[in-house]
């Protein structure tokens, strides 16, 4: 199985995904040893195991969307109200 769709050195199979962040789930490693083992960054594992915690399968999926500036305003007021990170707020907004 590929893991890079397309040639895109950024863009990661759905099902690749899914098999990094189950192999976390189960404790097969941490996200730094994944990362290594699976040559992929490790904030992208930490990204597609919140995704995945919220969202299930769709949260690995591509999302392509274009955000309104009130959308845009309304999340980065509940990441400041709420203090979160970028990834936490990215996940709970589903934003990929």
């Amino acid at each position: 199985m590929d893991k890079l769709k397309g040639g895109d050195m950024r863009k990661y199979e759905t099902e690749f995904k899914l098999k990094v962040v189950k192999s976390f789930l189960n404790g097969d490693g941490g996200a730094k040893l994944l990362a290594r083992q699976w040559s992929v960054p490790e904030e992208k594992i930490r990204t597609w195991v919140s995704h995945y915690r919220l969202h299930g399968i769709d949260g690995l999926r591509p999302k392509r969307s274009k955000y309104s500036a009130q959308f845009k305003l309304q999340v980065l007021s509940h990441q400041d109200r709420e203090q979160l990170s970028c990834r936490q707020v990215a996940a709970v907004y589903d934003i990929r």
